[in-house]
């Protein structure tokens, strides 16, 4: 969408503003659903990391979305505790990704049953 919106004058408004920020939710939607689906699921994530990692790109992309302009929780013209939850939202989105990324860099291989057995 931003490589889009570079031949558009203003790209956050009409139509195209609004497919934009229709998108932006569901980006944000689905990487709270595969937070709060790894969170649940025991077995997806093995360490503490990754159980905390989970748990912040739910929360973060949840709060994420108080952020977005069209809900007018937040302004450039004034202060407002969306603003600061928003922007701490962005933070643990962040930093659950890379929480979640270390976590399967660092896990050890997987052997099957079936060669574990046999060795």
């Amino acid at each position: 969408m931003t490589v889009l919106s570079l031949r558009i004058e203003r790209p956050f408004a009409g139509d195209f503003g609004l497919v934009f920020f229709l998108i932006t939710v569901a980006m944000w939607l689905s990487d709270g659903a595969f937070g709060i689906a790894l969170a649940s699921r025991r077995n997806l994530t093995v360490g503490l990391g990754g159980r905390l990692g989970a748990i912040a790109l739910a929360v973060g992309s949840l709060l994420a979305i108080l952020g977005m302009d069209r809900i007018g929780l937040v302004s450039p013209e004034r202060d407002s505790v969306f603003k600061t939850l928003a922007l701490a939202g962005i933070f643990l989105n962040g930093l659950a990704w890379v929480l979640l990324g270390l976590d399967v860099a660092l896990r050890g291989v997987a052997v099957p049953e079936s060669l574990d057995a046999t060795a």
